[in-house]
């Protein structure tokens, strides 16, 4: 059975049930735990082996601790071997079932929404621990509805069992109220055979008022052998009218029983459906701070991608800026127009140009320095940790920033180098990587950023030099207009014009490097969102489609339950047929026992009749 029997995960789903007769079974090789049961009973009887098919209560995987117990759910086997009775689980010692991917199906409810239900496989794996346990370690996972068959001495009552396994264990170690036990067995093993499942219904409805279902079919199996019974035409006429009243009024019992099963399995549906209500509210009030923090994360970024979007569309306005400037710088061009007299005034104003024109080369060399020595790339993605000034200017950072503000901080490369973070309002040159070693722990919201101090300073003595050599551009053309002195001003001009136009490319170099920067930072960006969202549409889809915390879906127990409830009131149905027709049959025997005792009489008078001639 364990290496040829499947589970019929279909059977189990749809509530409907399985194959349960042994040549289907054989046939179609796939049965749910009845089906188990029934097949290992009857080849047991084959074998000449004493069994007896035991219904009681597992943990389902949708039970939750302290839920309420309505019917039994699983299906297993005692066997007698020496004497002694013992516990033979073969479905739960087959396989398992598991979750199925459904990749495709998880993919469109991401994308589209479309809601799925949940499905499971069978895995076919030998688990011989179920096959002749122990009573005590049997009974943590398996509890018969009838008590007799826990084969202990005092038997676990269903209370504990709802509540957890270890609640069993200590019953089990110190009981409070010792009754039915095994002592009980004599009772269904001696009585007939067809009424073993009926005498273990009664017993399991003392145990548990919530399950008529033991009860219902223990009458159904009785009602079929008396109705063999009444079928047997050897039998006189009274008797089998009798047989047919008395299975009339079984049928009635059973109506009954069937009505009140399908009443518990409707209640176990609701109980389930309430508990998945009360459970997914709790999951909800629970997942509402991490939802909450993912939304918000996930507008940050959304606002760090338009400000980076923003940044590049600003940095490539700016690099068109600077090549058209620099179309416009080749266009220039330094015409020379001396004066035809000259004067002291002239010799005046053309010594204090060039000292002006030589402070501002003197500054423009300092500046060229500076720019050589800063990196702006490498600087660029550098973790950057923060000296103790950052807390104590914390309370200052949270202001309105108007003008630049200054923090101390060192590099990870050379921690003995400290430098300059310099903040600025409603501008963004770079955000650090690190969200813990970032200035992301000390503002108090986004949108203010942080901007490396080698771009920035790079940046700023670029644009101070080049607006130093457009002035010295237009000095040298004051100087063209000035009598000849030593310096060439169309050779200066021309210098001057060329350290502009490759400030310039140096400049659009930088904010290409720039953009590249922040697209590959756009780009992480992206990832964490959809990171985010991820772990957003996880929880919101077991929070919509799925029961709390496994994965048994609303769908399954609305199908399920009702698919039980269905079934015994089709069961009802199907009883309510064979009381009538146990009726038509029982009035078709008494018309015949009328036409029978008419023809006896006319016959008796007959014979009277020929006497009195004779």
């Amino acid at each position: 059975m364990t290496t040829n029997i499947d589970y019929d995960v279909w059977g189990l789903t749809s509530g409907g049930g399985s194959y349960t007769d042994p040549n289907d079974i054989l046939r179609h090789r796939k049965t749910v735990c009845l089906g188990y049961s029934i097949l290992f009973d009857s080849m047991c009887a084959v074998a000449g082996i004493r069994s007896e098919c035991v219904y009681g209560y597992v943990y389902m995987p949708w039970y939750e601790t302290g839920d309420t117990l309505f019917l039994d759910s699983h299906a297993w086997n005692v066997v007698e071997i020496d004497g002694e009775w013992k516990h033979i689980d073969a479905t739960w010692g087959t396989g398992y079932l598991k979750q199925r991917k459904q990749t495709s199906r998880k993919i469109l409810y991401k994308l589209f929404r479309i809601p799925y239900t949940t499905k499971y496989k069978f895995i076919r794996k030998p688990n011989f621990k179920y096959f002749c346990p122990e009573p005590e370690e049997f009974v943590k996972d398996h509890l018969p509805s009838t008590p007799a068959w826990q084969l202990l001495d005092c038997s676990v009552p269903i209370d504990s069992f709802q509540r957890t396994p270890q609640a069993t264990l200590n019953f089990l170690a110190s009981p409070e109220v010792c009754e039915h036990g095994n002592d009980s067995i004599p009772a269904i093993i001696d009585a007939p055979e067809q009424d073993h499942l009926l005498v273990q219904g009664k017993q399991a409805l003392g145990t548990n008022v919530h399950n008529h279902q033991d009860i219902s079919m223990g009458q159904w199996e009785q009602i079929r052998f008396v109705m063999a019974l009444a079928e047997d035409t050897s039998k006189s006429l009274d008797e089998r009218i009798a047989v047919y009243d008395s299975t009339i009024v079984m049928t009635d019992s059973l109506i009954l029983y069937f009505k009140l099963t399908s009443k518990d399995a409707a209640l176990e549906g609701k109980f389930f459906e309430r508990r998945n209500r009360r459970m997914r509210a709790q999951t909800q009030a629970e997942s509402k701070p991490i939802l909450r923090k993912h939304k918000k994360a996930i507008d940050n970024i959304k606002r760090e991608r338009f400000l980076v979007s923003k940044q590049i569309i600003k940095l490539k306005r700016e690099n068109k800026k600077l090549r058209r400037e620099n179309k416009r710088i080749r266009k220039k061009k330094l015409s020379v127009k001396r004066p035809l007299q000259q004067n002291d005034k002239m010799d005046t104003r053309r010594d204090s140009i060039l000292a002006k024109v030589e402070r501002a080369n003197d500054s423009i060399a300092r500046l060229t320095d500076s720019m050589a020595a800063e990196s702006y790339y490498n600087y660029t993605w550098e973790v950057v940790y923060y000296d103790t000034v950052v807390a104590q200017k914390k309370r200052r950072l949270k202001l309105q920033f108007y003008d630049m503000r200054e923090v101390n901080y060192y590099r990870a490369m050379g921690q003995t180098c400290y430098d300059t973070v310099v903040f600025m309002p409603k501008r963004q040159f770079m955000q650090t990587q690190t969200e813990i070693d970032s200035l992301n722990a000390i503002l108090p919201q986004p949108g203010k950023w942080v901007m490396d101090s080698a771009a920035h300073v790079y940046k700023v003595d670029a644009y101070n030099a080049k607006i130093m050599l457009k002035t010295n551009m237009s000095d040298y053309k004051q100087l063209a207009r000035l009598p000849q002195g030593d310096l060439d001003e169309k050779a200066a001009f021309d210098s001057a014009k060329a350290d502009v136009q490759n400030i310039n490319d140096s400049l659009i170099t930088h904010n290409k490097e720039r953009i590249n920067d922040l697209k590959h930072y756009r780009r992480s960006l992206r990832k964490f969102r959809l990171m985010h969202y991820r772990v957003k549409w996880q929880i919101q889809h077991e929070l919509k489609n799925e029961g709390w915390r496994y994965v048994m879906t609303r769908g399954f127990f609305v199908r399920y339950f009702k698919g039980v409830s269905a079934m015994f009131r089709h069961n009802a149905d199907i009883a309510r047929g064979i009381k009538t027709s146990c009726k038509k049959k029982r009035n078709e025997l008494r018309r015949q026992k009328r036409k029978r005792e008419k023809e006896e009489i006319k016959r008796k008078k007959k014979e009277v009749k020929l006497q009195q001639q004779n």
